[in-house]
């Protein structure tokens, strides 16, 4: 086993880990990233499959458990909710934890928890199953981003957290898909054996392969709300909020945006879906690569750039008619897709160099912060749909895409803004 060196990745103590290919910052980087790093991407795709896959058994669960489809509409609302208040908190508790232990606990209580949904004989059982669901899946997914940060090299930070990120966009791709078709098969309650069967794999993947990772010096355990008082942190935050606030003003309402343009929403809703889950993995693996290339601050600015660009086209498609629309929805849907699932990889590492005496705390007010702005955006989606129609909304999205964009590029204390590439920042210990 190799012993921990005295340097450190942005303020993080060096890990001491098995010879397995990984190395620490003072040693080149590999030519690849660790392959561990899968088996925590499978994690994140059972969760990614877990938060978006009501949306295609919704239905169903109230025909059967005699509720209605608003009522059902909770389960996703609560998951969400719950994920996002308990996530600092949760994390906060577990920070001096070794990070695999908490990985597997979390994981193996997210199982449980999705067995107890398969069986749930009422509504009010399912509710809470999702809720218990959503705070292990609060546990999982920052320590899941924090322990990839530790395992790749420094110069590989961003390409690592694209791996891990990305196994929510591909949620979208085959997860959501392989549930919907699964409910159809059996019922709603396979898909949700169908997601603990993914958490199972992920928590046998995680104890076999993820090698454990282990701090030279302990972590001090902090209050949530202290990383706040970190310079840059809550502007960074802030950024999240408004960029995906405008993200899900269109996506909660993309079904009936691309209706419009295209009509038959049996066919052109499923594809679009599609299209915008698989896009969204490229584009979350590319800006990882761009974080570790040019730096986490001019990633995230050229991820929200792009997003309110592919916003401006949308706009432009729902305010034309018959060929031009639907030609123009095209790069529209694939620039912000991209652009959009873009952003995780290098917000992430941003806030790593903001809180590096915090990173999972840190990550865990991001993921609340992320909750935060879907909410927005479904409510300022609602308040618009209300006002106007859902050919309103991209442009709603442009105008908080391009907040979050003057937002982003604000001046930062002493020069923090300025270069953040892992190439050219080499200092050691705490900034």
């Amino acid at each position: 086993m190799k012993a921990a060196g005295r340097g450190s990745i942005d303020g993080l103590p060096e890990v001491a880990l098995p010879s397995n290919g990984v190395t620490t910052p003072d040693t080149e980087p590999p030519s690849q990233l660790p392959t561990s790093l899968r088996w925590l991407a499978v994690g994140t795709f059972a969760l990614g499959t877990e938060a978006f896959v009501i949306a295609g058994v919704l239905p169903e669960i109230a025909d059967d458990l005699q509720v209605s489809q608003s009522a059902v509409g909770f389960l996703v609302a609560m998951f969400a909710l719950t994920y996002g208040l308990s996530a600092p908190i949760v994390n906060s508790a577990v920070a001096r934890r070794e990070p695999k232990m908490v990985l597997r606990t979390a994981m193996g209580l997210f199982v449980l928890a999705n067995f107890t949904a398969a069986a749930a004989p009422t509504f009010a059982t399912l509710l809470a199953a999702r809720m218990i669901a959503g705070v292990f899946a609060a546990a999982f997914a920052p320590t899941a981003s924090a322990t990839a940060s530790e395992l790749a090299h420094k110069s590989q930070r961003g390409r690592a957290l694209a791996v891990v990120f990305g196994g929510m966009s591909m949620a979208m791709v085959a997860g959501v898909p392989l549930g919907t078709v699964l409910s159809d098969i059996g019922s709603w309650r396979t898909t949700f054996v169908f997601v603990a069967m993914l958490g199972a794999v992920a928590g046998v993947g995680i104890h076999v392969f993820v090698p454990a990772v282990h701090r030279s010096t302990p972590v001090a355990r902090r209050r949530p709300m202290s990383v706040l008082r970190t310079a840059g942190v809550r502007r960074c935050l802030a950024v999240a909020v408004l960029v995906r606030a405008a993200d899900f003003a269109v996506f909660t309402y993309l079904a009936a945006i691309v209706t419009d343009i295209y009509g038959n929403p049996r066919v052109t809703v499923p594809v679009v879906l599609l299209v915008n889950g698989s896009v969204g993995w490229f584009g979350t693996t590319m800006s990882g690569k761009r974080t570790d290339r040019e730096g986490a601050q001019r990633a995230r600015s050229i991820a929200i750039a792009g997003s309110a660009v592919g916003l401006a086209l949308l706009v432009a498609a729902s305010n034309s008619n018959g060929l031009v629309a639907q030609v123009v929805a095209v790069p529209a849907l694939v620039v912000w897709s991209f652009s959009a699932w873009g952003f995780g990889p290098p917000q992430q590492s941003r806030l790593l160099d903001l809180a590096p005496e915090a990173p999972v705390t840190a990550l865990a007010i991001n993921a609340s912060a992320t909750q935060i702005g879907i909410g927005l955006g479904g409510l300022v989606g609602a308040v618009t749909v209300a006002a106007s129609t859902s050919a309103s909304i991209p442009m709603v999205g442009v105008v908080l895409a391009v907040a979050a964009l003057a937002l982003s590029r604000r001046a930062s204390p002493a020069g923090a803004l300025l270069n953040t590439s892992p190439h050219t920042n080499n200092r050691k210990g705490p900034r």
